[in-house]
Parts: structure tokens; sequence; C-alpha cells
């Protein structure tokens, strides 16, 4: 299906997609219909449980938490979107794949704060006006997702979370084999990551990603990044 293999994210760009495609012919683009958001065939909404029990349990490492649930003999590391490790249905999700025989792994990359984010970009929720929607264009406007995102490069940053804190769980537990999952801002921190030597990973999917615009905003040379992480079987998935 032609539509089917449109980039139309306005986070991917479709010249960017066009790049990554020609690095690697394991890229499969996929949208949802081009004037629906959520199609007929689609699952639907999944509601968050507000007392949801999780299934893992959080470890303290050198200089995270690390959220961990299950314990197959292949993992699954995901990585959170802007709003953080602590927020909507991450720990939901990670333990629903754990139970399809995966270890996964979801470390948290904004553990450490400036005075001004401390509690991450989930305290900025605006009363009286529903929440979401208006939180989202408040710190959209404000300047304040830039100003939090720029707090988070891959280096030193968040190389060194996954470095010092991921990598020697990934080793110790001499997994069969590794996978990436991303959602949204992750997608950064997740390309970075495929085109690592050290931890060889099989295949990553990304969730309506935001590497276009976090590199951009970094400066980094995003072929040369997509270049090196074309080796990693990758299924994009954007947001219309």
């Amino acid at each position: 299906n032609k539509q089917n293999q449109r980039c139309v994210s306005t986070l991917w760009s479709p010249s960017l997609c066009h790049r990554f495609q020609r690095t690697t012919t394991h890229v499969s683009l996929r949208s949802s219909q081009i004037n629906d958001c959520c199609p007929g065939q689609a699952h639907g909404y999944l509601p968050q449980s507000s007392n949801y029990v999780p299934l893992g349990s959080k470890i303290l490492s050198n200089s995270t938490t690390i959220y961990v649930t299950g314990s197959g003999p292949k993992a699954i590391v995901i990585f959170h979107d802007i709003f953080g490790l602590h927020t909507g249905r991450h720990i939901q999700i990670a333990d629903e794949i754990s139970k399809h025989g995966f270890t996964v792994i979801v470390p948290d990359f904004f553990s450490e704060q400036s005075e001004e984010f401390k509690g991450g970009l989930n305290k900025y929720k605006e009363r009286g006006y529903g929440g979401g929607l208006l939180r989202f264009l408040y710190l959209l406007v404000s300047g304040k997702f830039k100003k939090f995102q720029m707090l988070h490069p891959w280096s030193p940053i968040c190389s060194d979370i996954w470095y010092k804190d991921v990598v020697p769980i990934l080793k110790s537990s001499g997994f069969k084999s590794i996978g990436l999952l991303s959602f949204c801002w992750g997608a950064y921190p997740a390309m970075h990551v495929s085109g690592e030597s050290g931890i060889k990973v099989r295949g990553s999917v990304m969730f309506h990603p935001s590497f276009d615009k976090c590199s951009d905003n970094f400066r980094e040379d995003k072929n040369y990044i997509i270049e090196r992480a074309g080796k990693v079987k990758t299924y994009v998935i954007s947001t219309s």
C-alpha cells in the first residue's frame, strides 16, 4: 500500500526518511490513513489505569533509576518520551511486553534536573482546561519544550546513562538478542544507540520519532548518525 509507505510525520521529515531509506533496505515507513488519526480498524483508546500495580521493580543504578520487568532471554530497552519514564503508560507497556517472554528495561534519562524542571515537564499542568492539550501548547509556545530538551544531548548526558547504567545490565545478563522501542523524544537517543558499537541491537521500533528536530537543535551531523544507525532493522511509525 503506497499510502501506508508515506512518511508524513512533521517531526520525521520526508527528506530525512529518504536519506534513511538509502542507508538500509530494512526500514519500513508506515502511517495511519492520511485523513484519520485513528482508522476504524485501530484498537481504540487505551485508558491509563490510576490504580495500576507494576509487575517489575525499579533499580537505583549509578546515576539514574531503571525499571526492569520480566525475565525472558531476550531484552527490549524502552526509551521514554519527553514527559519522562514516570508518566503516561511507559510502565504498563513494559509490563505487557514482558508477558510475551521478554525482559524489558526502561532507563530514566531525566533523573537529574535543574531546579526549574524538577519533576520534569509533567509538572506543568494547566488547570481548568482539561489538562493535556493546553499543557502541550503552553510548553511549546513558551519554549520550555526546547529548553528542557536542550538539557539532554546524547553526549555526555544520555550516553553516560546508556554506557554506565544500561549497558552493564545488558552485558551481565547475557541476553540472546536486544531490541529498542522508543516514543517521540526517545527516538533521539535510540538512533544514537543503534549506531553505537559494543552492544549489538537486532531491531528498533520508533513511534512518532522526534530525532530529526532534536538532532537539528544540537547541530549534529544527521547523515552520519543515520548511516551508522542504518545497519539496524528499523520500523518507523509516524504520527498521521
